[in-house]
C-alpha cells in the first residue's frame, strides 16, 4: 500500500514525525503479514479437515455453483473432473429424488432437508441439504449456500437386515 501525507504549508511535519508515520505503517504492515498468515493457516486446517471426512461433502453457492468438494464425495460420485459442476453432481445421483429442487428449497427457505435410505447404484445412502448462514455478525442472517452430506448406511443396513432375520 501507499500512504501520501501532504500539506500546503511548507515544513509542516518535522523528521520525527515522518520516523513516527514509517515505524506506525510498518507495524500496520507486520501486523497484516501475519493476519494474512493465520488466515492461510486456518483455511488449510478446514480444507484439511473437511477434505479428511468420510462422508461425502458438497458446499454450493446461492447460485449453487459447487465452493467445496470433497474427495469422499467425488469417489461416491464417481467424478473425475478436477471441477466438476453441480449438473455433474446431480446426474450422479437417483433422478427421482429431485436434488436440484431441495438445494433451491434448502437455501430460499432456510431450510433442512433430509433424504433417507436412497438405493444408489449396490448401496443404501441418506443425504442432508442444510442451509449454509454467514458468520459474519450481522443485525440479519444472511443464507450464503447449502451444505449437502452423503452418508452411507449400507452396512448399518446390512446388520440391521442381518439381526432382524436371526431374530
Amino acid at each position: 500500500g501507499l500512504i501520501n501525507i501532504s500539506s500546503t504549508q511548507p515544513n509542516l511535519y518535522k523528521e520525527e514525525d515522518m520516523k513516527s508515520l514509517y515505524r506506525i505503517t510498518n507495524l500496520v504492515g507486520n501486523t497484516l503479514s501475519r493476519l494474512q498468515e493465520v488466515l492461510i493457516r486456518e483455511n488449510a486446517k478446514l480444507t484439511s479437515m473437511i477434505g479428511s471426512l468420510e462422508d461425502g461433502v458438497i458446499m454450493v453457492d446461492v447460485n449453487t455453483q459447487i465452493t467445496v468438494m470433497n474427495k469422499s464425495a467425488k469417489d461416491f460420485l464417481h467424478l473425475e473432473k478436477p471441477n466438476p459442476t453441480i449438473i455433474d453432481v446431480l446426474s450422479n445421483l437417483p433422478n427421482s429424488y429431485n436434488f436440484g429442487d431441495k438445494i433451491e428449497k434448502a437455501i430460499m427457505q432456510n431450510q433442512k432437508i433430509e433424504e433417507e435410505n436412497i438405493q444408489h447404484e449396490d448401496k443404501i445412502i441418506n443425504i442432508t441439504i442444510t442451509p449454509v448462514i454467514d458468520s459474519l455478525p450481522s443485525l440479519q442472517l444472511k443464507v450464503i449456500g447449502a451444505s449437502f452430506l452423503i452418508h452411507d448406511v449400507t452396512l448399518e443396513k446390512s446388520l440391521a437386515k442381518m439381526k432382524e432375520d436371526f431374530t
